[in-house]
């Protein structure tokens, strides 16, 4: 029996690339190849990313280039029109009217609405909210990212009995450490173990204006030559208009910051391997992605101490009170002096592995299909 996988692709195309793009596209890269599933890619994209739009066979349904109203109004009428087995939707939410023969997955990342609403945009705050009880119990399994966002779901809106944990992956085929460093990265004045980073979206929840006071406390007792720099990584921009200005400007200095907005995952995996550590000092996050990305490629990591940062840096992270600038400041102070970066191997879990992941997502899909059928028989 073949089943019909159909998937949320609204962030496997388009202009902007972020964390939900990050997760969508990884899971389609890494399901393993079996001849009892097709899979339905259901887009208002005409194409969707360059790197996975040739990784596998599926179908494009939707692809009308218009976004707006797409989801309410167009995706339930598609699911109509082309049925599937299991829907997943990879982006948090289910929308009204999903045909009742078809079962459905989705992904859970993280309650920032909820527990943040002032860091997030009013419409997507207000979307997610929205949307939230009725994916809930519409949902026929809930793939928690975290145990961290599992104990949250099972606060806020129940539906433990049918959350699976299953933790989101790097790719060490993409993200490994890297020895010399790019003449790309040469060229705008970066040297080896000579910066810190920052990789993430310029967001409130994302709390970067800690690093700019730490980094101020940290840098003004340095000579000018001997200063490091800080690299900001980011795609997405909201409600930070003035960091971004900041971040131009530079924290002493101009030139003693540097922006770099939508670079390529390979320059991504350089940066990583060479700086002094990623500086993550989120105030909540579900998971947190760019801390295993930088384990992968043998940087330190220095994170807010919250509870998904607990979880997945396991012990091999400098933790520091997400509100502690001197906290902040004393750990750029130890890295720098140390050089803490180019003489340790940070072990990364094998459970953080995207074809784990997705090899364990197929299998609960396929065992919504098998309860579907046994219960008609």
């Amino acid at each position: 029996m073949t089943i019909r996988i159909g998937i949320d692709g609204r962030a496997m195309g388009g202009n902007v690339r972020d964390g939900l793009s990050n997760v969508s596209c990884n899971y389609f890269l890494h399901f393993p190849e079996t001849e009892d599933v097709e899979f339905v890619v259901f887009s208002p994209h005409q194409n969707l990313f360059p790197e996975i739009a040739h990784c596998r066979s599926y179908k494009l349904v939707g692809a009308s280039g218009v976004r707006k109203g797409w989801f309410y109004t167009k995706l339930p009428f598609l699911l109509q029109k082309h049925p599937v087995d299991v829907f997943w939707s990879p982006l948090q939410t289910l929308p009204f009217g999903i045909p009742k023969h078809i079962k459905t997955a989705v992904t859970i990342h993280d309650f920032a609405y909820l527990k943040y609403p002032e860091t997030m945009p009013a419409l997507r705050r207000w979307n997610l909210k929205f949307l939230a009880a009725h994916t809930v119990k519409r949902a026929d399994l809930l793939v928690a990212i975290s145990n961290t966002t599992a104990k949250d779901l099972a606060i806020l809106y129940g539906g433990s009995e049918k959350t699976v944990v299953i933790y989101n992956g790097v790719d060490q085929e993409i993200f490994f450490p890297e020895k010399t460093l790019s003449p790309v990265l040469r060229d705008k004045g970066l040297e080896s173990r000579r910066y810190f980073l920052v990789v993430g979206s310029l967001e409130p929840r994302k709390n970067l204006g800690i690093i700019f006071d730490a980094a101020l406390k940290f840098l003004k007792d340095i000579p000018k030559g001997e200063r490091p720099k800080f690299v900001f990584v980011y795609g997405n921009a909201w409600r930070s208009k003035e960091l971004e200005k900041k971040i131009k400007e530079g924290i002493l200095v101009k030139g003693d910051s540097i922006a770099m907005k939508g670079i390529s995952s390979e320059l991504l995996r350089n940066l990583y391997s060479h700086a002094l550590a990623l500086v993550f000092p989120s105030l909540y996050e579900g998971f947190g992605l760019p801390i295993l990305e930088a384990i992968a490629c043998g940087c330190p990591v220095i994170a807010s101490d919250i509870e998904s940062s607990r979880e997945i840096c396991r012990g091999v992270c400098f933790l520091v009170d997400r509100q502690d600038v001197s906290g902040f400041s004393d750990s750029f102070y130890r890295i720098e002096r140390s050089r803490y970066s180019a003489k340790v191997t940070i072990p990364l879990s094998a459970c953080f592995n995207w074809d784990r992941s997705a090899s364990i997502l197929i299998k609960k899909i396929k065992s919504l299909i098998s309860i579907k059928y046994d219960r008609v028989d």
